[in-house]
């Protein structure tokens, strides 16, 4: 592809990711409006988002204490956090500024994610118009993963989008700027670590080599130069213990009522030998368009790459889940029966119709975003290398 055409598409993506990024925000805001007014408290909004949590919870809580502690010299990791340290590391410098550079942070990470969700699939897939990327805000606004990951400051939701258009780039030919998104993913959150591994399987030496070393420099060398050998050592295994804890708790019927992995979907529903076997039986066949889409670098790899991060990591909250309005995006193209899997699949984890249930907590039992993943795999399937990412040189 020639050099002007590829700057033509990229301008093109940018200026449908704007209108995208617009229309979101205004579906978001008009949500917040009518909740606000049909509730009489905007309180009452915020506990329909997640239960208890106040905006931006695990970034002004978790993470900025962690990073608190870091600034003082103690580098010990909160209760909650069960990240490397570097997010702890680049957050110190800002616990100095008080609470207020904490929410610009927390905004940050929410524009972050929402660019990095509407780039990838724009400019994987080029919308035909700037009202068809508009349409596609609106719709990616709408999805509770999306409002969950925003409105908790979560570092899945970012780090899930900027690894997805890491790898987008890579298959679009630039290995450079994809690997190093990619590495950074990884970096704050481990499990974009399976698009490094992605990248490895279907050869895109100049991305791997991007991406193995942006982790590792900010992973290893960052978090090694600012807490000496043995802080390191000390504060993964302090956050290796606080995460083997969670995991037992999450092992329990009721510890998994809200963890979104298969395991805990299992354990909610009961589900027997029959169920399980079956269960396999539907990963197996999604495992034959993924695997293809993988080794050829397709960009729907990608999404194949985070969907594995969802059913075995655990526990995995909706927030890791912010990547779904990209795989309706890409499985949009698989025909009239994929795009009744997309329309199943929106509902499934549609912000609004988390208000039929109690509690958001009820729609997380009821596994509505795993469910609604399900569906996009079973669409992204469908839609399996009918259509390929422009690309230019070899990554």
């Amino acid at each position: 592809m020639s050099e002007p055409h590829e700057n033509s598409c990229t301008a093109q993506a940018w200026t449908a990711a704007i209108a995208a990024a617009l229309a979101s925000m205004a579906a978001l805001a008009m949500l917040r409006a009518g909740g606000a007014l049909l509730a009489g408290d905007p309180a009452t909004l915020y506990a329909s988002i997640d239960f208890n949590a106040a905006p931006f919870e695990d970034l002004l809580g978790p993470y900025w204490r962690t990073a608190a502690s870091v600034l003082d010299g103690e580098a010990v990791p909160d209760r909650q956090y069960l990240y490397p340290a570097t997010l702890a590391v680049l957050l110190a410098p800002l616990t100095a500024l008080g609470p207020g550079a904490g929410t610009a942070a927390a905004a940050l990470s929410g524009a972050t994610t929402l660019a990095a969700l509407l780039l990838a699939a724009l400019l994987a897939s080029p919308a035909r118009s700037a009202r068809e990327a508009a349409t596609f805000g609106v719709l990616a606004g709408a999805a509770f993963p999306l409002i969950h990951g925003v409105y908790w400051a979560n570092a899945g939701a970012p780090c899930a989008t900027v690894a997805l258009l890491g790898w987008v780039l890579a298959a679009r030919g630039d290995g450079r700027a994809g690997g190093a998104l990619i590495g950074v993913a990884a970096a704050v959150k481990l499990t974009p670590l399976l698009l490094v591994a992605g990248l490895a399987a279907c050869g895109r030496g100049r991305a791997l080599r991007w991406a193995a070393g942006t982790f590792i420099a900010l992973a290893i060398l960052l978090p090694l130069l600012v807490l000496g050998p043995d802080g390191f050592r000390a504060f993964h295994l302090a956050a290796r213990e606080q995460l083997h804890a969670l995991v037992e708790l999450t092992s329990t019927p009721e510890g998994a009522r809200g963890a979104q992995d298969l395991r805990s979907f299992g354990i909610r529903l009961g589900l027997g030998s029959w169920g399980w076997a079956l269960t396999l039986l539907g990963l197996a066949g999604w495992a034959r368009w993924a695997i293809a889409d993988i080794v050829r670098g397709r960009a729907a790899g990608g999404i194949w790459l985070l969907l594995v991060a969802v059913i075995v990591i655990r526990p995995c909250w909706a927030h890791g889940l912010a990547w779904l309005p990209a795989a309706w995006w890409f499985a949009r193209g698989g025909g009239p029966a994929a795009r009744r899997l997309i329309a199943l699949s929106m509902i499934a984890a549609s912000y609004p119709v988390s208000w039929l249930f109690e509690t958001p907590t009820e729609f997380l039992r009821a596994s509505g975003p795993l469910v609604a993943a399900g569906l996009a795999a079973a669409a992204l399937a469908l839609a399996s290398g009918r259509a390929e990412p422009a690309q230019t040189t070899q990554a």
